[in-house]
């Protein structure tokens, strides 16, 4: 009854949303170019035509693979990284305020410095081999390796931010728990299995949907880091990249590229 004053609201905007998605949609079947101008009524065929697209398919594989594989490293290594950041070391504050430093970086530059970075001629990271007696490798021109590239990017961006979500958790937890572990002999390592893990559950299950709808998202880092002329550019794609290409750069795939979206909008619910 304390809510009653909100459904007004609430209708209201959950009409105007769906009078707009569902007005969007009809264009969506008219023409097989995409053009909202005018056009035969084709119904499903769009949805059809996308569905039989070899490239939609390997832009759905790559991004389960981003997420199946981007979201357990980000949740570890912010878990691990806060866990050492929370002993009392010297220079604390300076560590915290460095990790953060990519969470307040435009991913237009991060994609651009992991570009230099990865570059095949000049790139710090083929520097490195080559100082070591290995060859160089085509990070991002070579299929093997530019997802796991990309994988790189998504999980150095992102790290940073959910670090100092966890750091924020384990300061939260009460000291006594601590302090009574010790009296009782537990080690640091069961302390940490048997505590601290246990009590960043939430923040745990709360930061793997929010990294898994970042990932799901991904775009940036693809569209500027690889070269789009390229095989691998196609081999890296995610699905908002495939949307992307539909609707704007490809004109013979901009039909079925109107409704692209809609096949992944499941995933936002």
């Amino acid at each position: 009854m304390h809510c009653v004053h909100l459904h007004p609201a609430h209708v209201c905007g959950t009409a105007a949303v769906q009078y707009h998605s569902l007005h969007s949609e009809y264009p969506l079947q008219l023409s097989e170019d995409g053009d909202l101008r005018g056009g035969t009524f084709i119904g499903l065929k769009n949805y059809q035509d996308l569905l039989k697209d070899d490239t939609f398919w390997l832009a759905l594989q790559n991004t389960v693979f981003y997420a199946v594989v981007g979201v357990p490293l980000v949740i570890i290594f912010s878990i691990f990284l806060a866990h050492q950041i929370n002993k009392k070391i010297r220079g604390r504050t300076i560590y915290r305020t460095l990790l953060f430093i990519p969470a307040i970086t435009i991913p237009a530059a991060i994609g651009i410095l992991w570009r230099w970075i990865l570059n095949y001629q000049y790139g710090i990271f083929n520097w490195i081999l080559e100082k070591l007696g290995f060859s160089r490798i085509s990070w991002l021109g070579d299929v093997k390796y530019v997802r796991w590239a990309i994988i790189l990017v998504v999980v150095w961006s992102m790290v940073s931010y959910y670090v100092i979500i966890m750091l924020a958790a384990m300061q939260g937890i009460d000291s006594s728990y601590y302090e009574a572990a010790r009296l009782d002999g537990a080690s640091s390592r069961q302390v940490f299995f048997k505590i601290t893990l246990p009590m960043l559950t939430p923040m745990i299950f709360f930061s793997v949907i929010m990294v898994t709808i970042g990932i799901l998202q991904i775009f940036d880092f693809i569209y500027l880091m690889v070269d789009r002329q390229t095989l691998s550019y196609t081999y890296s794609m995610s699905l908002v990249t495939y949307f992307y290409e539909c609707a704007f750069n490809k004109s013979s795939m901009r039909g079925y590229g109107r409704p692209s979206p809609w096949c992944w909008l499941p995933s936002s619910w």
